[in-house]
């Protein structure tokens, strides 16, 4: 019997009976077939029942993954965030690069209806890496990750400083900068965009930006 009602072999159960002795075998269980079942054995003299209780746990199995990459601009907080189905107890835990990690100033972490978060407060560039949440209970485990890229804003270490040059010979205006590279780099007189041309070379190597101007003329002022 399951609960109350008779079940007999077909589907997912399988009973097997001999002279003395009898089994029911489920096959493929779900959390669904969770249930008392019961055995009764009867002859003319009477009836005996005995009684087992199943309970299936359904390992943890991530319904929303955390993003696969996500990129972060230093200074700012980034929000790791995905939701697990499984039954209880469901214990989390994050790692970063394969080190487990725990709450502190830098990491501020939650658990609400099964959404686990991260939060990396205030990001650098150390802080780049392979974030993972692992999910897991006595019925298993899972896991998801995200790759984490921190980026620095281009700032000027050393600017363009003023020239004076004379009619017809060569300029060359270079500045240093520091952040996450590639870098795009324009250089402008007044409003205007300058481009590479035949007079205008512009050219960017490591952390050295540099413009070139060949023959300078009045209008170049």
């Amino acid at each position: 019997f399951r609960e109350e009602k008779e079940i007999t072999t077909g589907g997912s159960y399988f009973i097997k009976k001999d002279a003395s002795s009898s089994s029911l075998e489920l096959h493929s269980v779900k959390p669904s077939d969770s249930a008392k079942y019961t055995c009764q054995v009867s002859n003319d003299a009477g009836k005996v029942d005995c009684t087992a209780v199943l309970f299936v746990k359904e390992p943890p199995a991530f319904v929303r993954k955390l993003e696969a990459t996500k990129l972060v601009t230093s200074g700012d907080s980034a929000k790791l965030e995905c939701k697990v189905t499984g039954s209880p107890v469901i214990a989390f835990k994050w790692l970063k690069d394969e080190m487990e990690i725990s709450s502190s100033p830098k990491y501020t972490m939650s658990l609400i209806d099964l959404v686990a978060s991260l939060e990396i407060v205030n990001c650098g560039v150390e802080d780049s890496g392979d974030y993972v949440c692992v999910a897991s209970s006595e019925a298993g485990s899972d896991r998801c990750s995200s790759t984490v890229t921190v980026k620095e804003s281009p700032v000027f270490v050393r600017s363009l400083e003023p020239k004076d040059v004379v009619k017809g010979s060569e300029m060359l205006l270079e500045g240093q900068v520091s952040g996450s590279a590639p870098f795009t780099v324009s250089f402008y007189k007044n409003t205007k965009l300058v481009r590479n041309d035949k007079r205008h070379r512009i050219t960017v190597k490591d952390e050295l930006v540099a413009l070139q101007v060949l023959a300078v003329e009045p209008g170049d002022v």
